[in-house]
């Protein structure tokens, strides 16, 4: 069975608890990335989305690109995930967003 959480909390603090909570039944990480899907009623969404080798974890209350909450708390995933601090500070603040164009702003493979 593949696990598939979606985490619609829509706040920093609450994202980061739920990828604490959840992490460590996905398995060995396999990627990590930023992007935009439309979601009901149409509306556009961004979240960064976690896949292991036994599922995937969606947060929406990550944001990247600006200086702020949102983009810190990915860096604060980014870090416990393994990535660089390097890597994690230019991918959580210097990337730029792409709203509102629907698609993938960044991707990491673990």
């Amino acid at each position: 069975m593949e696990i598939r959480y979606r985490d619609n909390s829509g706040t920093t603090r609450e994202s980061i608890e739920r990828f604490n909570k959840h992490i460590d039944r996905l398995g060995k990480i396999i990627s990590v990335k930023g992007y935009r899907y439309r979601g009901r009623y149409n509306a556009i969404h961004e979240a960064v989305m976690v896949k292991g080798e036994n599922g995937s974890i969606r947060l929406d209350g990550l944001c990247w690109g600006y200086c702020g909450t949102g983009p810190a708390g990915l860096n604060t995933i980014l870090r416990a995930l393994g990535v660089s601090s390097l890597q994690a500070e230019v991918t959580s603040h210097d990337v730029e967003r792409g709203y509102p164009k629907l698609g993938t702003d960044w991707i990491l493979f673990l």
